[in-house]
């Protein structure tokens, strides 16, 4: 069935004066003590009554907490703002709890701090609105300068004001919009071979394209590593130890910024070009603790999965997760021969019959004419059923690779 509408997010930066920027620290910190104070209450409910206390509770002790002589400054929080911080509290217990449950591991909830677990300060949708010319009106702050907001028809659900990394704030607004218009793809399938070297290998059926890894956090860990050993000698509680905490910070936002620019990139791409997108269901936590684990992680892999399917549902496309245990690159693409020296990641695979390709490029190919050998290799549109376990596979004819696709 396809979608009508989907939920669309987006984020913008703000420039807010002197005294806006005085009441937003202000809410972030009054949202981070109320969490902690919150959080207090659900530790001795539990030791005293043996039980947590959920969504109607916490409203309940917010209002009592406001009441409190000496706390009648969070009056001067937007409301909406505190409720907000409860309902936030009441998932992450019911996620603590529904994990434990299933015998899953999942840590205690943890008090925030400044800078780190902020609190984010909530806008409620009949008090936010983008006025244009860069300005956006905000509950009890009145009209604030932005960058970066995208238009948008859907509904405005809210906002939310977090800290941006390495200085200054950050507006996340969520719209309900219609759904994309169907746009035509530019082939049928492709198949899509993630990696270190190169982000992405892509087979369409006719010719093998690759995208480069930009590799963010290795192109910056000189500059890391100096900042590290930098604020390291500064004094703690120093000023100049804050600055060197900022100069740090802002480094690892700009790698952040690459990688995820990198991916929307990418992802949005395969989406567009193919009807039928074949990708692996990698295992990204179980690579993180191999030896290749700062290079895995900078990639962004388990990114570039989540967008890939959430952006092929708003464009009506077919996401294949074909299974984790597919010898994808120790398999020949041309005669189905399993070369298992592969698995010491060998850069070239050659095979007797001829066959001659880099890893990534054979491990494309493979995932491309994955599941189509039990239809003879007929190029035509796929189903959902591809989905299930196809461990049966058949040898790839060394004739067909290469075989234009049909539109």
């Amino acid at each position: 069935m396809e979608p009508s509408t989907v939920i669309q997010g987006a984020t913008s930066r703000l420039y807010p004066t002197k005294a806006q920027a005085e009441k937003i620290e202000q809410w972030s910190g009054a949202c981070r003590f109320v969490w902690n104070r919150l959080l207090e209450r659900q530790e001795k409910s539990y030791k005293t009554e043996g039980k947590f206390l959920w969504r109607a509770d916490l409203q309940k002790a917010v209002v009592d907490i406001k009441h409190t002589e000496g706390f009648e400054w969070l009056n001067e929080v937007p409301a909406h703002s505190l409720l907000q911080v409860c309902a936030n509290m009441d998932k992450a217990f019911r996620r603590f709890v529904a994990a434990r449950k299933e015998g899953r591991k999942c840590g205690f909830p943890k008090t925030k701090k400044k800078f780190v677990r902020e609190a984010g300060v909530y806008c409620v949708n009949q008090t936010t609105a983008y006025l244009g010319n860069n300005r956006v009106k905000l509950p009890k702050l009145g009209v604030v300068k932005c960058r970066g907001w995208r238009e948008n028809d859907g509904k405005l659900l809210g906002g939310t004001i977090t800290r941006r990394s390495g200085g200054g704030w950050l507006l996340s607004v969520q719209h309900v919009s219609p759904a994309p218009k169907y746009v035509e793809p530019v082939v049928e399938m492709i198949g899509v071979d993630l990696g270190i070297k190169n982000l992405a290998t892509v087979y369409d059926g006719c010719s093998i394209s690759t995208i480069a890894n930009k590799r963010p956090l290795k192109g910056a860990m000189r500059a890391l590593r100096r900042s590290h050993r930098a604020m390291s000698r500064r004094k703690k509680g120093g000023a100049n130890r804050k600055k060197a905490a900022i100069k740090l910070a802002t480094i690892h936002r700009k790698v952040s910024d690459i990688r995820k620019d990198a991916i929307h990139q990418l992802t949005h791409a395969l989406t567009a070009k193919a009807e039928v997108i074949k990708v692996e269901d990698l295992n990204v936590k179980g690579l993180q603790r191999g030896i290749h684990s700062r290079a895995i992680s900078d990639v962004g892999m388990g990114a570039v999965l989540r967008q890939i399917t959430y952006k092929a549902a708003w464009r009506r496309r077919t996401v294949v997760c074909v299974d984790r245990f597919f010898p994808s690159s120790q398999t020949c693409s041309g005669c189905g021969t399993i070369h298992k020296e592969m698995k010491k990641m060998l850069p070239m695979l050659k095979c007797k019959c001829g066959t001659v390709l880099d890893r990534d490029s054979n491990a494309a190919i493979n995932l491309f004419w994955y599941g189509e050998e039990r239809r003879n290799r007929t190029v035509h549109r796929a189903t959902p059923t591809e989905t299930g376990d196809q461990a049966d596979i058949l040898p790839v004819p060394v004739v067909e690779v290469g075989m234009p696709t049909l539109v």
